[in-house]
This record gives C-alpha cells, sequence and structure tokens, in this order.
C-alpha cells in the first residue's frame, strides 16, 4: 500500500517542508490515507484537497452542517437534500460520494455529456445547467422529493455562471443554506439564505483521512473522480500543469 497526503502548503504546515511543488514532501500522520493497491498516485491525485472541500462544505460548523459520514456502502439516510452545482468538477464529484456516505440526497447540474458520471457519483437526479429554464427544473425537483431541503453547495460561485441561478432557486424555494467556495464578500443575500464560506484547510478532515478515507477507498465507498490528465512528469511540468488547469483542465503532474 502507499501513502496519499493532502496539499498543505507553507501556509498551512509550518515550512518548506510541507509543501507539495517538490518531488519529496512530509505529511503528519494524522493527514494521510492508505492508496489501494488498485489505485495509481495520477488517480490519488484529484483527491486531497476536492475531498476535503466537500467534506468541509457538508459537515464543517461553517458549512451547510450535516452528520459526518462513515466507511458504508449501506448508509442510514438522512431523510435530507441539497443541491450541488457544477457537480462534474472535481469538488462537485468528491461532494456527490461524501453526501452519499453520509445518507444525504443529492440533486445536480452538469453538461448532458457528464451526466453518467455524475450520476455514477450519487446524484439522484441530474440537470443541464445550459437550459436557460433550469431553475424552475430544479425548483420542481426539489418540491418533489421526500424528506428536508437543505441547501445549495455551489463549487463554481461564479456570479453569472451560478451564484444567481443559486440564489434564484433557494428564493423560490424558501431559503437554505448556500455554501460557496469563492464567496463574493458583498454578496447581497435575502435573509431566509445563508451564507456558508468554504475553505479547504480545516481540522475536521483530520479523522477522516485515517478513519473514513482509507476504508472507503478500499472497498469502493470513495472513487478517485474525475480521471487525471498527466501532462509531464517531474517539477519541470508544473507550469504546464498549472496552465491547463487554468483552462478548466485537469491535470496531474507525474513524479520521477
Amino acid at each position: 500500500m502507499s501513502f496519499l497526503s493532502r496539499f498543505v502548503t507553507d501556509m498551512f504546515g509550518g515550512g518548506p517542508k510541507y509543501g507539495a511543488l517538490q518531488q519529496f514532501t512530509v505529511a503528519k500522520e494524522n493527514k494521510v490515507a492508505k492508496i489501494p493497491d488498485h489505485t495509481s498516485f495520477a488517480e490519488a491525485s484529484v483527491l486531497p484537497t476536492c475531498f476535503n472541500t466537500a467534506l468541509v462544505a457538508l459537515c464543517g460548523e461553517a458549512g451547510i452542517g450535516f452528520s459526518l459520514p462513515g466507511p458504508s456502502l449501506n448508509p442510514k439516510q438522512l431523510g435530507k437534500t441539497i443541491l450541488v452545482w457544477g457537480a462534474s468538477s472535481s469538488v462537485g464529484l468528491e461532494t456527490l460520494q461524501v453526501a452519499r456516505a453520509a445518507g444525504i440526497t443529492t440533486i445536480a447540474t452538469a453538461s448532458p455529456h457528464n451526466f453518467e458520471v455524475v450520476k455514477s457519483a450519487g446524484a439522484s437526479q441530474v440537470f443541464d445547467y445550459h437550459n436557460p429554464f433550469v431553475a424552475d427544473s430544479l425548483v420542481r425537483a426539489i418540491r418533489s422529493v421526500e424528506g428536508h431541503f437543505v441547501g445549495v453547495f455551489d463549487c463554481i460561485s461564479d456570479e453569472e455562471r451560478s451564484l444567481s441561478h443559486c440564489i434564484s432557486v433557494l428564493k423560490d424555494v424558501g431559503g437554505g443554506k448556500l455554501a460557496t467556495v469563492k464567496p463574493d464578500k458583498k454578496l447581497e443575500l435575502p435573509g431566509n439564505i445563508e451564507l456558508c464560506r468554504v475553505f479547504a484547510f480545516n481540522d475536521l478532515v483530520d479523522p477522516f483521512w485515517r478513519d473514513f478515507l482509507t476504508p472507503a477507498l478500499d472497498n469502493g465507498t470513495l472513487k478517485c473522480l474525475p480521471q487525471p490528465r498527466v501532462v509531464g512528469e517531474g517539477l519541470g511540468w508544473v507550469q504546464e500543469a498549472l496552465d491547463t488547469l487554468e483552462k478548466g483542465l485537469l491535470a496531474e503532474v507525474g513524479g520521477s
């Protein structure tokens, strides 16, 4: 078994030895998980920051506030639903899987060519965010689901592309929580919408690297989604990888 470490920079780790962009790095024992033999380093590289973000968004005190998940293939259903906007993103796919492990029902948006992967990650229904009437469709879907609708996790957090639609949906269903990955401090919301600013690095996640992530990867509760794109091998390809990420494509820098 090899080891997967979350990305910890100087700011969070206390020194350059914890930085991610180097051939060999150091990580604290409570911030690593074992990679199953059937999973490559490239596949596992999509998890750390996105898994952290999903967990903090769903279960953190500053997030939506659900109970923390366990590594079970048949979790107890909570009777609660959230909308995940941008569910085919790396954060979105981890959010769907963490939500499923916690017994939370998810409704999602994505492009049609990503519908199948989004459903495989746990979404009960998926809607095309390109559709100009998508907000109306989402409101109808939310109202048709049994149980309590809690809120929205906007994995894109762009004012025109996602936030305006998420706010519209929340207004029409009577309010709820709005978790965002790039919150606008000037964002004006009605009183029945609670803004949750999600920050990926939080001590909340530490036990779940040991107690949840290792067995969940091993038994298939959590899969490494989406598939990585390897642009090269070694630190000389870091800039190419970052440029690729900036274009909205998933990339991974191969090690030696």
